[in-house]
């Protein structure tokens, strides 16, 4: 399955609106337009792996997709989604890792920093 950029953040996004501190949300219930719902958990799971977000994750022997239950945003996924929250350096971070056939979660949160300090410095 090939994991959609657009669908992390736009899963980011959510999460940081709609998450509260004292609860979780369950990923397999989430609507975000115009994803599918495998998509969303798909986006979670590898979140959750990468240590962006904090979840539990049970599997049923008789269902092959987890029900993931996200309980918060990590530092590290804070850290992305406000490297990624501009529509200005995503769009920025998009045009740049789009000309390579593969581009990683890691590089993407790197090139949108680098991208944000160099907008910042021309502004100093």
């Amino acid at each position: 399955m090939k994991l959609n950029h657009e669908c992390i953040r736009d899963l980011l996004l959510y999460l940081e609106d709609n998450l509260l501190f004292t609860s979780h949300l369950c990923a397999n219930d989430l609507e975000i337009f115009p994803y599918e719902s495998v998509d969303i958990i798909y986006a979670a799971a590898r979140l959750s792996e990468a240590k962006y977000l904090e979840t539990t994750q049970m599997s049923y022997s008789h269902d092959t997709i987890p029900i993931i239950h996200i309980h918060s945003l990590t530092w590290d996924g804070h850290k992305l989604l406000d490297n990624i929250r501009d529509e200005n350096v995503w769009s920025n971070t998009k045009s740049m890792v789009t000309q390579f056939s593969s581009v990683s979660i890691g590089i993407i949160d790197n090139v949108s920093n680098k991208i944000i300090t160099k907008m910042i410095n021309e502004h100093i």
